[in-house]
């Protein structure tokens, strides 16, 4: 098992917004990548920002010289 560990931080007003672009492009792609097992997102509001971790976790596979998590 493999996790990556992404991180974002974007102002308090706009963590809506933010989110919905989240799931539109990198959520979207976490989940139909090879050997997805699922992604977390965390978020903490704080300070008049928002910060967004993203933790995805995957398994390696290869299949003819192609290797992909």
């Amino acid at each position: 098992m493999i996790a990556r560990i992404w991180r974002g931080v974007t102002r308090e007003a706009d963590k809506d917004s933010y989110f919905e672009y989240l799931q539109e492009t990198g959520l979207k792609e976490y989940a139909s990548a090879p050997g997805n097992r699922g992604v977390w997102v965390l978020r903490r509001v704080f300070d008049g920002r928002a910060e967004f971790i993203l933790i995805s976790h995957c398994v390696l596979g290869c299949d003819q010289d192609l290797c992909w998590c």
